[in-house]
């Protein structure tokens, strides 16, 4: 009887130990994913209205600190991570900053791709056309472009299965009902977020305006945003990047920029004297004041439009050409020379120069006008 028992007690604990084992196979830890999308060659925030805080030193902070925690988590980013136009200086000091942030993976979207930019990212781990998946510990990491879907033959098994997209909303739709990942990053979209089956589709906040993070788990995958705000501190390796690039942006202005002479508004305002008192009362005038209240006084990605003819044979600093600090008029009315040679009308198109999508959402030339008309 005895013996019976013992061969009752041994099955049970056998049993019972087989069901720990599976419960602690189906409780693997999860895993992190920190993501960004959408950068377009923001190293820090520009302060305007489209962007008042963000940037890459911004979210790199926030990164650093997420994974003081959890120190395992990846840092990647789904794409568009260079300027909308091409800039291959810009795209320089991206890659150099991408690289001290800890970037795990990059995928490089319709932009970043552009042959131009060949060898700028050599030294990031680079989601490619040619080379379009990256396993990483127990993640599976798999670019999608614009071209479709991606080839995935040889690709290795993982855990868990993420697509990093700037393929679109209708490819994005069409691959999860495919392949099933457990979440596809879009670089750019609708900010909110859906599934698909069992596949989490979130989109990237543009700017760096907030750091994404995606936890994966056999529970399924689930995202959050964790916002850069006002009092969010930013990176110092990112940071002296940074300041490297504003070196770097002054020299190449001053050897590439056309030499035009600018005689500042106080020229102008003995013939225009009811316009100059008109542009004095708006926010062009006061242009350059923004930047100094900002602390970006030095920053010549933001003296290109706060102030007059920068790297163009205008506006130096506010010592030596105090005249030219703001949009003055030879901002919107450039190349005259007074009396004998009048500055043509100003175009409303011409400012979309600056008050572009990202920095002036929802400009409309029209009712700008309104606010700086004279």
């Amino acid at each position: 009887m005895e013996h019976g028992i013992g061969k009752s007690m041994t099955r049970a604990l056998v049993v019972l130990s087989l069901g720990l084992a599976v419960s602690c196979a189906r409780k693997s830890p999860p895993s992190y994913l920190l993501f960004t999308g959408s950068l377009s060659g923001y190293l820090e925030a520009c302060s305007c209205p489209g962007t008042p805080y963000g940037g890459l030193n911004a979210a790199t902070h926030l990164a650093r600190e997420f994974c003081s925690d959890h120190p395992d988590a990846l840092l990647v980013d789904a794409g568009g991570f260079t300027t909308d136009t091409l800039d291959t200086l810009n795209a320089f000091f991206m890659a150099r900053a991408m690289q001290l942030a800890g970037y795990d993976a990059i995928a490089l979207g319709p932009r970043d791709a552009d042959a131009r930019y060949t060898g700028l990212f050599s030294s990031l781990p680079a989601l490619t056309p040619e080379a379009p998946f990256l396993r990483i510990r127990d993640v599976l990491l798999v670019r999608v472009g614009p071209e479709g879907k991606p080839d995935l033959s040889g690709a290795p098994g993982a855990r868990f299965t993420v697509f990093l997209s700037s393929g679109g909303r209708d490819t994005d739709e069409a691959l999860a009902r495919e392949f099933n990942p457990d979440a596809i990053i879009e670089s750019e979209g609708d900010f909110g977020q859906f599934t698909i089956g069992q596949t989490l589709v979130v989109a990237a906040v543009p700017r760096g305006m907030s750091l994404g993070v995606l936890k994966l788990s056999d529970a399924g995958a689930e995202a959050w945003f964790i916002p850069v705000t006002d009092s969010t501190p930013t990176d110092p390796e990112v940071d002296f990047i940074l300041r490297q690039y504003g070196d770097a942006f002054r020299q190449n202005l001053a050897l590439t920029g056309a030499k035009i002479k600018f005689r500042g508004s106080g020229y102008c305002k003995f013939c225009h004297a009811e316009e100059f008192a008109a542009w004095k009362e708006t926010e062009h005038a006061t242009a350059h004041a923004t930047l100094v209240a900002d602390g970006k006084q030095d920053n010549p990605w933001c003296l290109t439009c706060h102030t007059t003819g920068y790297g163009r044979g205008g506006f130096s600093d506010q010592e030596k050409t105090p005249q030219l600090a703001g949009v003055t008029c030879e901002s919107c009315h450039p190349g005259g020379h007074c009396p004998d040679q009048p500055p043509p009308r100003g175009n409303l198109d011409e400012c979309a120069a600056c008050h572009t999508p990202d920095q002036s959402p929802g400009f409309n030339g029209y009712d700008y006008w309104e606010k700086i008309k004279h």
